[in-house]
């Protein structure tokens, strides 16, 4: 096996010095998500994700450089939402409670060999549940007997066009050119709000009007905490960023994402049900485009789900994959349960 790194994330000395090279092994690994970066890993296990057993575990070149990262949490997995029976599992830290994308470890080809030979010594015997991953991991990483258990659309725009509105169809422009007008003669406006500037109070009108908005949308105040510690390690160009609407200074509307490297990731939304007949949700989609754009926006990613509304705006479906390597127990009730979801679809 190659020489390995593990760090304990019980541990914060060890996780400081390690922090910045694994920010900078994300930025320079293709087709890196926000998701994959400390900031969010960190944030998701100190709180949503209830702290679990964590490892840390790091390759490097012979010169030293971090190539390598791999985040291995002990979880609990329900064997359906509505039953409170959980198993155990190894999962990938950061997936999971507060619904990330793009999860999968920061690994590159050649390292696939060496980061599975230590997954197989970190887990031996024991279900191996790797969520929201790319469809093609490295050779070598999962344990034999890995497969697909779920296929998650997660459409995205990409490129994004210089003149979002521009690029829509001839009807659905003109709707958005109407309710932009409406929300412009009732006094809403529109402010983009970059990394580093996202605050405690814009969070909680997030919550207030999504929780309006929606009965049971999984998306709470208790969640607070999570997003408080993403916008305290944001940066110029990395982390939390919104579109705000305003009305007399009241917050009406607050489309919130993640920027990272050149692209934008709207995560979540909520708007006053008042200007639903002005398409106030639309509009600030349609913002959100054209703010990121403005700011050098290569991409424009919806995340995971398949509302009609995203393919409105031009995108395309990418695909996020969850792993299951079924051993033990526990790996064959997952099973099982990929089996029953299989025979019901």
């Amino acid at each position: 096996m190659a020489s390995v790194e593990v760090l304990d994330l019980e541990d914060p000395a060890d996780l400081a010095a390690l922090r910045p090279e694994w920010l900078e092994l994300a930025a320079r690994y293709e087709g890196s998500s926000y998701f994959q970066t400390p900031d969010w890993v960190l944030a998701w296990w100190e709180t949503i994700g209830g702290r679990p057993p964590t490892r840390v575990a790091a390759w490097r070149s012979g010169s030293g450089r971090l190539e390598a990262v791999v985040a291995l949490s002990r979880d609990r997995e329900r064997l359906h939402r509505r039953l409170p029976v959980a198993v155990p599992v190894y999962v990938n830290a950061g997936s999971g409670a507060g619904a990330g994308d793009h999860c999968e470890w920061l690994v590159p080809r050649e390292r696939g060999e060496a980061v599975g030979a230590w997954l197989r010594a970190a887990t031996p015997g024991s279900a191996l549940l790797v969520r929201s991953a790319g469809p093609d991991p490295p050779a070598g990483v999962l344990p034999g007997g890995a497969r697909i258990v779920e296929h998650t659309p997660c459409p995205r725009l990409a490129p994004l066009p210089a003149d979002p509105a521009g690029a829509l169809s001839n009807t659905f422009a003109r709707q958005l050119r109407r309710f932009t007008r409406r929300l412009a003669r009732a006094g809403v406006s529109f402010e983009w709000i970059p990394p580093g500037q996202v605050d405690e109070a814009l969070l909680v009108s997030l919550f207030e009007l999504h929780a309006r908005g929606r009965a049971n949308g999984g998306f709470g105040i208790d969640q607070l905490p999570f997003h408080r510690r993403l916008a305290a390690t944001a940066e110029r160009g990395r982390g939390p960023a919104a579109v705000v609407a305003r009305r007399a200074g009241s917050t009406v509307g607050v489309l919130y994402g993640f920027w990272w490297r050149d692209s934008l990731a709207a995560y979540q939304s909520g708007w006053d049900r008042a200007y639903a007949r002005d398409g106030l949700g639309n509009v600030l989609i349609l913002h959100a485009l054209e703010f990121a754009a403005a700011e050098g926006a290569r991409s424009f990613d919806f995340l995971r789900g398949s509302e009609p509304y995203k393919y409105r705006f031009g995108a395309r479906d990418h695909w996020d994959h969850t792993w299951l390597v079924p051993r033990g127990p526990a790996g064959a009730l997952l099973a099982l349960r990929d089996r029953a979801r299989r025979l019901l679809s």
